[in-house]
């Protein structure tokens, strides 16, 4: 194998885990906001 082709298969392993880390990271950097207002108000 080619120096290039290693490169540009860890370029692209990279590449796809950002784009399956990146949106679930913001979404539990996000679900203590969302308990918040999930929860109703006292009456």
């Amino acid at each position: 194998m080619s120096r290039t082709t290693v490169f540009n298969r860890i370029i692209m392993v990279t590449m796809r885990n950002v784009s399956f880390l990146a949106p679930a990271g913001w979404i539990l950097h996000y679900i203590p906001e969302y308990r918040q207002r999930a929860k109703p108000p006292p009456s």
